[in-house]
């Protein structure tokens, strides 16, 4: 099985060591193993752990929910159901925000084709001033 430091598992997931720390210390991943010395190792289960966290808070789940479904999970099959209907409310939310973004997406794009638009026309008036005072 291959495990990983503290700083490999950091760098392989983006998050600094104190946010590892936390996560273990909130109990948002399961306990992690410990070797001789009493170094934290990372297996790829927990990296898979660390990952999805990282997804829900990404996605800005409640710390409270992440506790709930990491509860949940550690109960067993039995509560598949109340995981999958917590991770698919979670779900709806973050695609409402995604659609809600991609409207207002929509809208700074126009604004942004009307600012085009207002330099081309600006840049032809200059254009045709500059001509004309040539012609004089």
């Amino acid at each position: 099985m291959t495990t990983y430091t503290m700083g490999e598992t950091s760098h392989q997931v983006g998050l600094p060591a104190p946010t590892l720390r936390y996560y273990e210390k909130e109990k948002l991943i399961p306990e992690i193993s410990r070797n001789e010395a009493g170094n934290r190792i990372y297996s790829e289960t927990d990296i898979e752990w660390i990952l999805f966290i990282k997804t829900l808070r990404n996605t800005d789940m409640p710390i409270h929910l992440i506790k709930e479904y990491v509860s949940l999970f550690q109960e067993g099959e039995e509560t598949m159901k109340e995981r999958k209907k917590l991770i698919e409310a979670h779900t709806e939310k973050v695609q409402e925000e995604v659609d809600q973004k991609i409207k207002n997406l929509k809208i700074l794009q126009r604004k942004v084709r009307y600012y085009h638009t207002m330099d081309r026309r600006q840049q032809k008036l200059s254009s045709r001033a500059f001509k004309a005072t040539q012609i004089e």
